[in-house]
């Protein structure tokens, strides 16, 4: 994993210089959480219970979720791991969040091949992307009814 590691660090890096501020997305998958009653997250974004990501940053990842109609949660049943751990410095601008997906929402039955829901995914993953970015350099986004 050294080589990978190094490879987003340099990367990390040469937006931070470019930018002024770099923005991470970890984007794992998981499998569906069963939960009593319903109410499940379908969303976990995770921080590092606060250390890998200004809260403004997380907040806007949660908010970007539920507008997309997604159950979220922040931070349980995961916080975020290695890459996280490794490569998040908010104090130097190097902003880090992770994303998990339950892979039911593009995924067919069985989870192995592509689902119907692949392209709602992608589009709510394309409006985070974007968002963070304005968030983090200070831009205003559209709003997605204009």
């Amino acid at each position: 994993h050294r080589p990978y590691h190094h490879a987003l660090a340099g990367l990390v890096d040469q937006a931070r210089a470019r930018f002024g501020a770099a923005v991470l997305l970890d984007l794992p998958s998981m499998p569906p959480i069963r939960a009593n009653g319903g109410g499940a997250p379908r969303i976990v974004i995770g921080d590092r219970f606060g250390r890998s990501a200004s809260a403004r940053l997380t907040a806007r990842a949660v908010a970007e979720a539920q507008a997309a109609g997604f159950p979220t949660a922040i931070n349980s049943p995961y916080a975020g791991g290695h890459i996280l751990e490794r490569h998040a410095a908010p104090g130097r601008g190097v902003h880090a969040i992770q994303v998990e997906i339950d892979r039911s929402l593009y995924l067919a039955p069985g989870l192995s091949d592509p689902g119907e829901g692949l392209p709602r995914v992608a589009d709510f993953i394309a409006q985070l992307t974007a968002a963070l970015a304005d968030e983090v350099l200070g831009r205003p986004t559209a709003i997605a009814a204009e």
